[in-house]
């Protein structure tokens, strides 16, 4: 772990930073995950999206699903996040429930809270919810489909196949 922390602190490693974050998230020392909290509180609080779905992902690693329910409230609820925050942190969601599925109801339920204050990500989240057969979301998602169809019609055909997908 010394060369991983040598990573994250050497201009010259910048490309395998993002692995070196998630390295980081594996160590038991109180500092390596005081480090995660500590940088991951910094980027929430500055709207950073360098490296953030690596530091959100560590961050998830290391506090699981309360760390959720923190990052439902300090990014999917907010209406003034940037859509690229956004996408960083859905893939930092995707990747933990992926990796831990005793994390996908809490994160089934952030991706609720996101669909509700930010509908046009709904593309970002529906191969998660097709992966997961997660067919309660059907009404939201129809709604979403309907209402981006026109500017987003990439978009609306991925909402078309989870629709597609809940039916049969």
């Amino acid at each position: 772990l010394e060369t991983v922390r040598g990573m994250l602190d050497q201009p010259r490693y910048l490309e395998w930073r993002s692995l070196a974050i998630l390295m980081l998230a594996q160590s038991e020392r109180p500092a390596d995950r005081q480090r995660i909290r500590t940088t991951f509180a910094a980027k929430q609080r500055l709207g950073s999206t360098f490296n953030l779905a690596a530091w959100a992902t560590a961050y998830l690693t290391i506090e699981g699903a309360s760390g959720v329910e923190r990052i439902r409230h300090w990014y999917l609820e907010r209406p003034d996040r940037s859509r690229e925050e956004l996408q960083e942190i859905v893939k930092a969601l995707s990747v933990i429930a992926g990796a831990e599925i005793t994390l996908r109801e809490p994160v089934a339920a952030a991706y609720r809270a996101l669909l509700e204050t930010h509908p046009s990500l709904a593309p970002e989240v529906s191969r998660d919810l097709i992966t997961w057969r997660r067919w309660d979301f059907v009404e939201q998602i129809r709604g979403i489909r309907a209402a981006i169809a026109k500017q987003a019609p990439l978009g609306a055909y991925a909402l078309g196949l989870y629709l597609r997908s809940a039916a049969g």
